[in-house]
């Protein structure tokens, strides 16, 4: 018999604004996801992991660090797939607004589940809304 243990609190979302998210949030930023890498993980709790690693286009509020990795809950090794329900699913080559904060590692993740991670289109990209319709739709004044 195979068991995975999660923990709950990563699935565990407290509901907000799309203002709340912002005003909450480390960092603000428009980003293209450049490269990916899931692993075990290395915290008490063990379980599968995702680094996201991101080209940032637009900061729209907090520092922006030299290199920008994010990291999920979740993922595939070997056969082995673990899915946190809420984790956004950020694709290769596609760009995101995403609402980040430091977790107590000091690692960037997305405040908000999916709600925290919205897909927008880049000049010459794939289609998708732009980020400012985007802003626009979710009500916010950067």
């Amino acid at each position: 018999m195979f068991w995975l243990l999660l923990n709950v609190a990563l699935a565990l979302q407290i509901p907000m604004t799309p203002q709340q998210r912002f005003d909450k949030s480390g960092l603000v930023v428009s980003a293209e996801v450049t490269s990916t890498e899931t692993r075990w993980s290395d915290d008490a709790l063990g379980g599968i992991e995702t680094s996201i690693w991101l080209a940032p286009i637009e900061t729209l509020s907090g520092q922006e660090p030299e290199v920008l990795e994010v990291v999920l809950a979740g993922g595939e090794i070997d056969g082995i797939r673990v899915e946190v329900e809420d984790t956004p699913h950020l694709a290769l080559d596609r760009t995101y607004l995403l609402f980040l904060v430091q977790d107590d590692l000091g690692r960037w993740i997305v405040l908000g589940g999916e709600a925290g991670a919205v897909r927008v289109d880049t000049p010459g990209g794939s289609p998708g809304p732009s980020l400012h319709s985007v802003l626009d739709g979710l009500g916010l004044q950067p």
